[in-house]
């Protein structure tokens, strides 16, 4: 028989614990006799620290500043162009800059591109969106959890299952009419 738990009787013995006497003086004594540092050594660590946190912060934006692939839909003519630029940040947010020299890539729109599905990893968060026409779904937990997610929505009169593998470092999205076999 388990014996019952008295809640009341620990609190009393609780409140009544208290360091000795002896105890109090022994952290006084260490406290003092703590080694401590000039002000120039001081300030040394912390010109050290921030010249640190500098060199990070412009190395990720050094990083950041790289090439992104952006692609351009042309729904109505059923193609979509490829381009090369970099993201760079203003005051107002962030911008593209493409070169104009820089060479395009046309191409036909994917299926997923045709019926507006799209995978989205949010590098600063790294939040994992499926973007099924309008809606937005955070697949994140589901993609850690078991590396993939699938789900089906209506589209065109039809029903598609949109399958998004890959796992969260790298994923991807898939689209096939519900009742068909892949291709």
């Amino acid at each position: 028989m388990k014996e019952q738990f008295d809640k009341d009787s620990y609190i009393d013995a609780c409140q009544r614990l208290q360091p000795s006497r002896k105890a109090v003086m022994e952290i006084t004594q260490r406290e003092e006799g703590r080694k401590k540092y000039s002000l120039r050594k001081r300030s040394g660590f912390v010109l050290a620290s921030v010249m640190l946190s500098v060199f990070a912060c412009s190395v990720i934006g050094i990083a950041a500043a790289g090439q992104i692939k952006t692609v351009f839909i042309d729904p109505d003519s059923g193609t979509a162009e490829e381009r090369y630029g970099t993201l760079e940040e203003t005051e107002d947010g962030y911008i593209v800059k493409f070169d104009k020299d820089e060479k395009s890539t046309k191409r036909d729109l994917t299926l997923e591109e045709q019926l507006g599905v799209s995978v989205v990893q949010h590098a600063d968060t790294g939040e994992i969106t499926l973007v099924t026409g309008d809606t937005q779904t955070d697949i994140t937990e589901a993609m850690k959890a078991a590396g993939m997610y699938e789900t089906t929505f209506e589209k065109e009169g039809k029903t598609w299952i949109a399958t998004v593998t890959g796992g969260s470092e790298a994923p991807r999205v898939s689209v096939q009419e519900a009742g068909k076999e892949e291709k």
